[in-house]
């Protein structure tokens, strides 16, 4: 999916890797966290998650992550 969808899937509780990261690693919004602040799989939140994504590979290759 692209960065425009996966965006939608995380404002909507889904749990999203990409093709950049490692097996395991993903991304979340906490439920009920309206500041739409972004968690790693290791609970770490990413204020500037997007902001630190600019390069073109990031556009595209969003998964919702299933464990």
């Amino acid at each position: 999916m692209n960065i425009a969808e996966a965006k939608e899937k995380l404002l909507a509780g889904k749990k999203l890797t990409h093709g950049y990261f490692s097996v395991g690693e993903y991304i979340y919004i906490k439920p009920g966290d309206d500041s739409g602040d972004i968690y790693s799989e290791d609970g770490v939140c990413h204020d500037n998650f997007w902001d630190l994504r600019q390069l073109e590979g990031w556009n595209e290759d969003w998964e919702v992550y299933v464990i």
